[in-house]
């Protein structure tokens, strides 16, 4: 046949091998340090950026403590549809008692942006961190950060490794580098180590509420014993005698 064996003009396309088959997309890759600070800038439960007040819990999670209090009274099902509904993830968190204050050291070097801007909530589009730690003067998101359980003091780790004390480096106060040093944004690693240590913690809490409630029953037995005894007879004074008058002179 005529025109058998051409290829152009004919209106046909030849299609490409990557028309013909599908290739899995490759997964975008995560800059990790990029993944880190916006981590750090973010409420854990609600991603809002986060505003003072802050806290964080056992976990080295931080959150905006508005958030805490939105999750805490939506829990007990007195809250609105508005109110914040957070996944069973953060079901460790019972009450208040679970997190604590986090005190940061501003970064004199975001003081400049954070006075432009009319919120005190943190921009997590700026490279400038607002938080710095007061020992190494390192940004918080750009390196590794622990939280002191007993006073919230925020540091670098490479503070706490390279200065050692058993005294916060910001407060003085004492702490236990064992069971009060919690890493912020921890590896999966340190995250089952602080697991473990949070029920240790949470084991040992029904005794010392025992304990004081044993103490309270005891105090009231005694006082309702001390309430049920009669009074003693009263001691006849030295001045009692003297006004009393003497067999002697009444026999006379």
């Amino acid at each position: 046949l005529k025109g058998v064996g051409n290829m152009g003009n004919d209106g046909g396309c030849i299609l490409r091998r990557c028309e013909l088959v599908k290739e899995k997309k490759k997964k975008e890759k995560v800059d990790p340090v990029e993944l880190e600070r916006t981590i750090s800038r973010n409420c854990a439960m609600s991603h809002e950026p986060l505003r003072e007040p802050i806290v964080a819990c056992d976990l080295g999670r931080l959150y905006n403590k508005e958030a805490i209090l939105a999750f805490l009274v939506a829990a007990k099902g007195t809250g609105t549809e508005t109110q914040l509904v957070a996944p069973s993830s953060f079901n460790h968190i019972r009450g208040l008692k679970d997190v604590f204050p986090v005190h940061f050291t501003p970064n004199p070097a975001s003081a400049s942006e954070s006075s432009s801007s009319a919120s005190t909530s943190i921009t997590p589009s700026s490279s400038v961190s607002p938080f710095i730690c007061p020992i190494t003067s390192l940004e918080l998101g750009h390196y590794k950060f622990c939280l002191i359980r007993g006073c919230g003091c925020a540091l670098s780790e490479r503070a706490l490794r390279e200065v050692p004390s058993d005294v916060c480096l910001v407060c003085g106060k004492p702490y236990d580098k064992s069971s009060d040093v919690i890493p912020i944004n921890p590896s999966p690693e340190e995250l089952v180590q602080l697991k473990e240590r949070m029920d240790m913690r949470r084991a040992s809490e029904p005794s010392s509420r025992k304990s004081k409630k044993e103490k309270k029953k005891k105090a009231d037995d005694i006082l309702k014993v001390k309430e049920k005894k009669p009074a003693a007879a009263a001691i006849p004074t030295v001045s009692a005698y003297r006004k009393a008058p003497s067999m002697t002179s009444t026999a006379m």
